[in-house]
């Protein structure tokens, strides 16, 4: 078995932008960080993949009746990315931030660019949980920089 520090270490090496996901439940809107998201363009058809703990607390909310939004973060928000990516399992409020919620999308506050998403599929594994979206909409502002995990740290875009 390969040693998960340094699997780790390697990884962590290599920049990665910040994504921070939405959706809405009931009146609220709750968020998590993922910072490993990959982009697929099957024929046309934009998809985004990436995976969660198998048993997060965002995994298990989202289903087919959501829409997902998938947020870019800008380089002025890292305390939204420390923030989403240590609200516990059971802290699923996340007040301190503003929401933007519209008839068909909702999006983190000051963030660079966010897509809306359904369900395509998710995928349980032993440890986790693939989650494939399909693109609906994508808005792009390209006002600030993104902001980008490397090195263990939270970094403007280089």
């Amino acid at each position: 078995m390969v040693d998960s520090i340094k699997f780790k270490d390697l990884f962590s090496s290599l920049p990665t932008a910040v994504f921070v996901l939405g959706l809405k439940t009931g009146t609220k809107v709750i968020g998590c960080t993922v910072s490993s998201i990959i982009s697929l363009d099957v024929e046309g058809d934009q998809k985004i993949l990436f995976t969660l703990g198998k048993d997060s607390s965002f995994g298990a909310l989202i289903s087919n009746d959501n829409t997902i939004s998938v947020n870019l973060l800008s380089f002025n928000q890292i305390p939204e990315a420390i923030h989403f990516s240590k609200v516990s399992r059971n802290e699923l409020s996340d007040s301190l931030f503003t929401w933007n919620t519209h008839q068909d999308s909702i999006h983190l506050e000051g963030c660079e660019t966010f897509l809306t998403c359904k369900l395509n599929k998710k995928i349980t594994t032993e440890s986790n949980t693939i989650v494939l979206l399909d693109v609906i909409k994508i808005e792009l502002s390209k006002k600030t920089k993104p902001l980008i995990y490397m090195n263990r740290s939270f970094n403007p875009f280089f």
